[in-house]
This record gives C-alpha cells, sequence and structure tokens, in this order.
C-alpha cells in the first residue's frame, strides 16, 4: 500500500524533471571548464536553443583510452551527427581544468574554450559518470587494493569484460563495418610529430595523401583494416598518455574516488521529445561506444527513416530527381526516398511512406488506411501517393504538392 501512495509522487517528480530517462542526472553537475561554473548536466541536455538533439559524453580521466578516443571520435563525427539535428555537445572529463585543455589541444576536439562547437567540462572524482550509471571498474569498493593493481586486472577483463575484444579488434579489424574517424585521428597525430607516424603519407598542407593499411594484401580492402586502430592506439599511449602523463594523470582525491578505474559512456536526448535518442556505457578499456551507430540511431533529417517525423502525406515520384523549386516555404525540402526515387514533404511535418494499405497517424491524431496509389499523374511514370484526413479542411500543404504535381485529389476512407 505504501508502495502505491508513492508511485503518484514519483511521476510527479519525474514529470517535473522532464522525463524518467535522465532522473539520475537530474541535479547532477560537472564544472565549465570556460566560466567555471557549475553546469547542470540534466539542464544542459534537456535546454537547447539552437536545435532539438544534445549529446553528452561522459568521460574517464584525461590520460585513459576511453577519453582519448571519446574526443578522436567527437571530432571526426560532428558535422555528420550536426546533420541528424544534433546541434549541442558537451564532454565532461574526470580531471582538473589544465588537464582537460590539455586534451582537447592534444586531438584538436574544438572546444568551447577555443570558441568551438564543443562545451568542455570537468568533474575530476567522476560523480556524474557514477550518476548515469557508468562502471566503475574491477574490485571498486576495495579500498585496501592500489587502484594502479584494479587497472591492471582491468587490462584482462577483471570487471570490464569487453576490454580484450576491443584490443584485439584494432589488431585483427574488421571486413564489414567501416571506422573512418581512425584515418582522422592518425593524420592529426602524424601532424603533432606523434609516433608510429608512417601508416599514412601526408602533403603539405597535412591532408592524407596514402593510406599503408589500405596497401595491404587482401585485407587491405577491408572496411577496417588490421592493425590500423592498433596502431593509432599506440600512438595514443605512447605520445598522449605516457609522454604526458604528469599533466593529464588524475590527482590524489580523484585516485581516491575511483577514477582510474571508471568506465564512460554517452548518451543522445531529444529535447523535443523528451526521450533518450541513443545511450551506451561503456564495458571495458577501448570499448567506447560506436560512432557510426549513432548514424544509424538517428538519421538525417527529413528521411523516411526519421522517426521524428509525423507523417500527414506524400509524393513519390519514381525515375526522376526534382529539386525544391516550386516556391514552397522554406521547410519544404526534397529528400532522397527508396533507390531511383525521391520524396518531397515538409521536414518535420510529412514523412516518406513505404507503400500503401499502411497505417498513417497525422499531425491531428487521425489514423487513415487504404492509401490510394494510382498512376494518375500528367507527367510519365510519376506515382501519386496522397493521405487525405477525413472530417478535415483542405490543407494548403496537399493543395501545393497536388498543383506543383498536377495530381487529382483523392480521399481515403478511415
Amino acid at each position: 500500500m505504501r508502495s502505491l501512495l508513492l508511485l503518484p509522487a514519483t511521476l510527479l517528480a519525474s514529470t517535473l524533471q522532464g522525463g524518467t530517462a535522465f532522473a539520475p542526472l537530474a541535479g547532477v553537475s560537472a564544472t565549465s571548464v570556460k566560466s567555471n561554473e557549475n553546469v547542470d548536466l540534466g539542464n544542459f541536455l534537456k535546454t537547447n536553443d539552437a536545435g532539438d538533439k544534445t549529446m553528452l559524453v561522459l568521460g574517464t580521466y584525461a590520460a585513459d583510452f576511453n577519453a582519448v578516443e571519446y574526443a578522436q571520435r567527437l571530432r571526426y563525427y560532428m558535422p555528420e551527427l550536426q546533420k541528424r539535428g544534433i546541434s549541442k555537445f558537451g564532454i565532461v572529463l574526470n580531471c582538473e581544468a589544465d588537464a582537460a585543455l590539455k586534451l582537447v589541444d592534444l586531438v584538436d576536439l574544438p572546444c568551447d574554450t577555443s570558441d568551438g562547437e564543443v562545451t568542455l567540462m570537468i568533474d575530476p572524482t567522476g560523480q556524474a559518470g557514477r550518476k548515469f550509471g557508468v562502471g566503475t571498474g574491477w574490485r571498486s569498493d576495495d579500498e585496501e587494493m592500489s587502484p594502479y593493481l584494479k587497472l591492471f586486472g582491468m587490462l584482462f577483463g577483471l570487471g570490464a569484460w569487453a576490454t580484450l575484444p576491443a584490443v584485439i579488434g584494432g589488431y585483427i579489424g574488421n571486413p564489414f563495418t567501416a571506422q573512418p574517424w581512425i584515418e582522422d585521428a592518425m593524420a592529426v597525430g602524424i601532424r603533432k610529430k606523434r609516433w608510429p607516424d608512417n601508416g599514412l603519407e601526408l602533403n603539405d598542407s597535412g591532408d592524407v595523401v596514402v593510406n599503408k593499411f589500405q596497401e595491404l594484401p587482401v585485407v587491405g580492402e577491408w572496411k577496417r583494416r588490421p592493425l590500423e586502430l592498433a596502431t593509432l592506439r599506440l600512438q595514443n599511449m605512447i605520445d598522449i598518455s605516457i609522454k604526458n602523463w604528469k599533466e593529464l594523470a588524475p590527482k590524489d582525491d580523484a585516485l581516491k574516488a575511483g577514477v582510474l578505474t571508471q568506465l564512460g559512456g554517452c548518451v543522445v536526448f531529444d529535447s523535443t521529445k523528451d526521450a533518450v535518442v541513443f545511450e551506451w556505457k561503456d564495458p571495458g578499456i577501448c570499448a567506447v561506444a560506436n560512432f557510426e551507430n549513432i548514424l544509424e540511431k538517428v538519421p538525417v533529417y527529413g528521411t523516411s527513416k526519421d522517426p521524428s517525423t509525423s507523417c500527414n502525406g506524400c509524393i513519390n515520384i519514381r525515375g526522376a530527381q526534382y529539386a525544391a523549386r516550386f516556391g514552397f516555404p522554406s521547410k519544404i525540402v526534397l529528400i532522397n526516398g527508396r533507390p531511383n526515387a525521391s520524396v518531397l514533404c515538409e521536414l518535420q511535418n510529412a514523412a516518406a511512406t513505404a507503400s500503401p494499405g499502411e497505417t498513417f497517424n497525422s499531425l491531428l491524431l487521425k489514423k487513415v488506411k487504404n492509401v490510394i496509389s494510382d498512376p494518375i499523374c500528367s507527367r510519365g511514370s510519376m506515382v501519386k501517393r496522397v493521405i487525405a484526413f477525413p472530417k478535415s479542411k483542405p490543407r494548403p500543404f496537399e493543395n501545393a504538392l497536388q498543383n506543383a504535381f498536377q495530381t487529382i485529389p483523392r480521399r481515403t476512407t478511415s
């Protein structure tokens, strides 16, 4: 009975916090390196004036493999993430401000401290990550054991089961899944005189002209070549972590808090839906989030795979590519649909539909079935596919489409 009485209060608290997905981060703060002010991470995720999605990386200490790779991956993938409506980025490192600045300089991550896009924050004792639920490593409750001994055990998978698969994968490669960020990160290292420096050849402008791993017999054609990621990690270990250990290593208080063995994670949050789009917690050392998976999870705006769109009608134009040149409002865009097809739709308001007979939810929350799909256009093989809404007045958007493509208005039954 007591639990039933507490349930309404719990739901109310979750609502006031903007949903249950990030209750662990509500009220959890990190410190902005730029302003030295506390940043509420819950509000950071929910508030986005520039767009609708925010990405937050909860990193590790600055000399750690995971922190380095998160920064390198974020640097490379940011333009693609921005195409998917992720317009706000933040990274939290478990270190002091000087160490955070040193790391982002080493990997060329554009942060707000140098007029870049990523908000750089610090949490020296790793409280934010633990609240988020990241792994704390092997024997995290053992206060007697040396943290360095715990870290050594984690290198063999103790308390971090994915460490060995992640490390071994860097040596054997992967013929199926590309990781283009590796070449970019290695090129940054070579430009900064890090070793090994013989995996790529750069021109005078610093651009990659030859990737030696692509010249390997047979496996050079793989999406991720053998030894490529392992070479980058060797570069990171020697000339980032070891060479700069005194500047990047955690302080005594941080060691006592367990940051040496604490893992990281990341999250993408859609403020328009108050929902998580992507969430990851590292299961081991070097086992950080695969940003290619984030790209699949968060499609480019306006595509038929975009889960944020709501269907209110569409037209498929087969066998032709049309530019958005019909004088429609600026939100109306042309996007690629199925092979040899395009779809003209209103961004975030109209989504491409796959086939007739599918059930759609309109912006007015009306369900419509039995989509009419007849070859009645007057321009060759174009096919009209329009959804009409019962008991609704003519919609200017639908009329504009019909006029532009000379289609005949049709209605369906619900």
